[in-house]
């Protein structure tokens, strides 16, 4: 087998997710713009900028439910992990390219996964330290009531998905960013781990890609 690979330089920031299209190519994320990404001609076509008000905030961790949409949200841009506010948001993109803000106050918004009825969303908020279940609507993709949080003992979290031989285990990503050698030698010894969660009473499923 042949891997093949090359780099390439977006304007304006960091990336935050790169997802498959439906329709061809990528959709990707950098800054506060979400671009189409076509590899083979390297081009870049943004389609969606958000928060032009908050020129500091920028895309990060984005997932796609069963139905093709595209959740992902933002984050301020920050040089120390406690300087993060909550100014950032949760965004729905539907299949029309259509953008629903569903939640604000979000300091670093990060990833998601859904159980195989779609049913629940898992949703990481990570300076909260917690994963939030929420009761979810495939069809009209809202979500209600928060189910469940889970509490975490790393103060950075950062994506989530289902997975296991059952899809039946939510494994959740954390992060060492900024954290000082003291902090990783005492309340922070976990930092950087993967978590296994089990027990859940849901299963979930392998990720789909973006329908727009």
């Amino acid at each position: 087998m042949f891997l093949s690979s090359f780099v390439s330089n977006l304007p304006g920031g960091n990336v935050g997710f790169i997802i498959p299209r439906e329709s061809g190519g990528y959709i990707v994320s950098y800054f506060a713009q979400i671009a189409e990404f076509d590899w083979e001609s390297r081009q870049v076509k943004p389609f969606i900028t958000v928060e032009s008000d908050k020129p500091g905030n920028r895309f990060n961790d984005g997932k796609c439910d069963s139905y093709g949409r595209l959740w992902t949200g933002t984050t301020a841009e920050y040089k120390g992990i406690l300087e993060v506010t909550e100014v950032g948001r949760l965004y729905k993109i539907d299949k029309d390219l259509s953008i629903h803000a569903i939640e604000d106050k979000i300091n670093i918004s990060n990833g998601m996964a859904w159980t195989s009825d779609d049913k629940t969303m898992f949703y990481n908020h990570s300076l909260p330290r917690k994963v939030f279940s929420y009761d979810y609507d495939i069809t009209t993709g809202e979500i209600c009531k928060i189910l469940k949080s889970i509490k975490f003992p790393v103060s950075q979290i950062t994506s989530c998905c289902f997975g296991g031989p059952n899809y039946d285990e939510l494994y959740v990503t954390s992060s060492v960013d900024e954290l000082t050698e003291k902090q990783l030698q005492n309340e922070e010894k976990l930092a950087g781990s993967v978590f296994k969660v089990t027990e859940l009473g849901a299963k979930g499923k392998a990720a789909p890609i973006f329908q727009g």
